[in-house]
């Protein structure tokens, strides 16, 4: 005979045992709110007694099962989130995630989006309200970016397991916008505020005390150049050229960049967009440069103490607390941050206005001057544009 078929949260017919003397047994199977199949026994002096204690184990054991049909309006997003954990320690498959790894979701869930919505249920938990849970995450500054993107992965893979386990008809995070962050325009440095983050960092690096020395030249190179931070520090002394002769140009050749890339910090790869450039140095990028060439100069031209790649997160961490020593002992205006990005609005800013805007696309890097006009130019309302004199002749009639 077929064993009968049985949904989540019923229960097959009840069966009935003499064991002995005033000794019943009564059972029956059942499916669980996983979909297994589990037995389920009680006793009693007489055959009604039994079928009347089974059918009370029974009782209390349903209430606590969700069926397909009731999930979504009984179940808590953080019993969801619980099952799924579970579901990945006892995962026999080889793409089992490490311990480490699910204890670093499970931080995230915890302290990310549990508070938001893990006491609602999962009707009420809308991709509108778990995206606005992902971009409280991120700062004013871009902060916590990455982490927000790590939430809504790890959002997608929950609902895939409840979607594939009948909690849910269809997976809600998919429709969670990426989550993004548009940076402010950067501004320009005037003369005053460049030379005060220069006596800033000198002040830095003069302390016995103090780390990332190679800071104050880092920042006059993205000065020199324009580049970016990543290029900067990706500089290398066999693409630098500095003559012996006075009449010659120096230059520094722009083809490797410090990225981060697949998963791995200070990588050596092409510059953003791939762009190679080379680029004529100004004479105190060319006096750098020279003070800090070895004999037989090889590899990264900006090395810690280590021989590797700076962090670029490590120089901007320095920079506050050179800026905020500065304040405490000069007294000077200086910024909270050190924006190295703002070195080089300020650098094509002058290049546009004094050489053009194709200029000042080819030392950017940039792939048109439309990029360069649209990220780097702020437009300046207070230019009177004066063609007027062209006008004159529609005003003049014959009488």
């Amino acid at each position: 005979m077929a064993r009968q078929k049985l949904r989540i949260g019923e229960r097959g017919k009840i069966g009935h045992r003499e064991e002995g003397p005033r000794k019943w047994v009564a059972r029956c199977q059942y499916h669980d709110s996983w979909g297994r199949r589990r037995n389920l026994t009680a006793r009693g002096a007489t055959k009604g007694a039994a079928t009347s204690a089974l059918k009370t184990k029974w009782h209390n054991i349903s209430q606590k099962i969700i069926t397909r049909e009731e999930a979504s309006e009984v179940m808590t997003f953080d019993q969801l989130v619980a099952r799924f954990f579970e579901s990945l320690r006892t995962r026999k498959t080889p793409k089992r995630p490490l311990p480490q790894s699910i204890q670093a979701m499970e931080y995230r869930y915890t302290t990310y989006l549990a508070p938001h919505f893990g006491e609602l249920t999962l009707d009420q938990c809308t991709a509108g309200i778990m995206s606005d849970a992902l971009q409280s995450m991120i700062g004013p500054n871009g902060s916590m970016m990455s982490s927000a993107k790590e939430c809504r992965r790890l959002l997608v893979n929950v609902y895939d397991y409840a979607s594939q386990h009948g909690f849910v008809q269809h997976n809600v995070a998919r429709s969670i916008p990426i989550v993004g962050y548009v940076a402010p325009k950067p501004k320009s440095w005037n003369d005053e505020e460049i030379q005060n983050i220069r006596t800033a960092l000198k002040h830095w690096i003069q302390m016995p005390s103090s780390i990332n020395k190679a800071i104050l030249d880092i920042y006059d190179m993205t000065l020199a150049t324009g580049c970016r931070i990543s290029e900067v520090l990706g500089m290398t002394w066999e693409n630098v050229y500095l003559p012996e002769h006075p009449d010659e140009q120096a230059w520094v050749f722009i083809g490797d960049a410090v990225l981060y890339r697949d998963n791995k910090a200070n990588a050596i790869g092409l510059p953003k967009g791939g762009k190679l450039k080379k680029l004529t140095l100004p004479s105190f990028g060319v006096d750098i440069l020279r003070r800090l060439k070895p004999d037989n100069a090889t590899g990264l031209v900006f090395t810690n103490r280590s021989g590797n790649a700076h962090y670029a997160s490590c120089l901007y961490e320095t920079a506050e607390r050179a800026f905020a020593r500065a304040k405490k002992d000069l007294g000077i205006d200086v910024p909270e941050k050190l924006q190295f990005h703002t070195s080089r609005k300020t650098v094509l800013t002058l290049i546009a206005r004094t050489r053009g805007i194709e200029a000042a696309s080819e030392q950017g890097g940039h792939a048109t001057p439309d990029v360069t006009r649209r990220h780097y130019l702020a437009e300046d309302e207070s230019r009177v544009i004066d063609h007027a004199a062209a006008l004159e002749k529609f005003g003049k009639t014959e009488e």
